[in-house]
């Protein structure tokens, strides 16, 4: 099986520290991006074949709660009637507290969607202002909610830490808010300052008050000791969830199973090839809306080392680790034998650990698991 993604890449605003292919638009513009999006998923549709069966769609944004009715449903026909979901898919769409409604919601769940992400980020109002969100803490729990009164299954809660003076008294808040939700699934984030980004350019000019290393790192720690407490699962390394509830999606990037990226700036894995589809948005409108296939940023053919490595630094970021046996059957040789110095110099850093034919991270690998995964990424 594989993964669906499709992207809408439309916001009421832009968020001073993100660096997604997101945009403000008018609705004629939202309007001509959803034909264009429909028409790259006809044309795909075709190029695939009938026999492609897909075990999750992911709808990715951006703010794909930000979209009409009319659009969301004019999207998931054509989804629908063009692509194989398998009987039990899982269907997730991101929302944003501000956007979703009722009705809304009620219509995505007579749509098959069956899980939520809502991009909640903290439960302080002064902590979502200083992030520069739209809602409110209030909004926060009345999308939930509705989440819950429109009858869809799942929902999951990103969380941000590391934040513009955020104290380690907010974070426990936050978690204890978010334990309080009823979510089946909860990922945490810290902040990451990605160059060209507003927050980027005041911490530049220092204008930024950021927790230090050591602070954001008790925050981490904090995420897990109170989530894995109260009955999560710590199955990835930003990632919980209650038992049965991981993401299948998420897990299936990390897992390397392929994926179709429909819409501006998506990326794809298929056949051992990966590519991006242009965050040029007007192009990518003109073109899609002419002919039916995207136009692609880039696309590369990935090499045999490439997929090796590959399996080994996204496959150690699930906590249940790497199967040796797995390893073998794909590549014909044990994966200690291809990486035996890396995998030697991690073990006696006790970084990673063999928990049966499972090289997996330690207790400190996770904390410093941006090491462990450089390790096997080579050039």
């Amino acid at each position: 099986m594989a993964g669906l993604y499709v992207h809408i890449p439309f916001c009421e605003s832009k968020c001073g520290y993100c660096d997604f292919h997101s945009v403000v638009a008018e609705d004629d513009v939202v309007d001509a991006y959803v034909e264009a999006l429909t028409a790259e998923a006809e044309y795909s549709a075709t190029v695939l074949g009938p026999h492609q069966v897909f075990s999750s769609l992911y709808v990715g944004g951006g703010t794909p709660s930000r979209l009409s009715e009319l659009q969301l449903e004019r999207l998931f026909e054509v989804l629908s009637q063009r692509f194989d979901l398998a009987e039990h898919a899982e269907i997730t769409v991101e929302m944003n507290p501000k956007s979703i409604t009722l009705s809304k919601a009620m219509l995505l769940a007579n749509l098959g969607v069956n899980r939520a992400s809502l991009g909640v980020q903290a439960f302080q109002d002064w902590l979502l202002s200083r992030l520069e969100r739209k809602h409110s803490v209030r909004d926060a729990w009345d999308a939930l909610a509705v989440v819950r009164e429109a009858g869809i299954a799942h929902c999951s809660l990103d969380l941000m830490f590391g934040l513009p003076n955020q104290t380690t008294a907010d974070w426990r808040q936050t978690l204890a808010m978010a334990e309080a939700s009823g979510a089946t699934h909860i990922s945490c984030y810290s902040l990451v300052l990605e160059e060209g980004t507003p927050f980027w350019q005041a911490a530049e000019a220092g204008h930024l008050q950021l927790p230090d290393s050591d602070l954001e790192a008790d925050m981490f720690e904090r995420a897990r000791s109170v989530l894995v407490s109260v009955g999560f699962d710590h199955y990835e390394i930003s990632n919980f969830a209650k038992p049965g509830h991981r993401s299948l999606h998420n897990e299936n990037y990390w897992r390397r199973v392929p994926y179709l990226g429909l819409g501006s700036g998506a990326h794809s894995f298929w056949h051992n090839r990966r590519w991006s589809t242009t965050n040029d948005l007007s192009h990518y409108i003109s073109s899609t809306t002419r002919d039916g296939g995207s136009v692609r940023d880039w696309e590369h053919v990935v090499s045999e080392q490439e997929a090796a490595d590959e399996t080994m630094w996204l496959g150690l970021r699930l906590l249940d680790g790497v199967s040796d046996g797995l390893f073998r059957q794909r590549f014909g040789v044990s994966l200690h034998s291809v990486y035996a110095r890396e995998v030697d110099e991690l073990l006696s850093r006790g970084l990673v650990e063999w928990r049966g034919d499972r090289l997996r991270l330690t207790e400190i690998g996770v904390s410093l698991g941006n090491q462990v995964f450089a390790a096997f990424i080579r050039t």
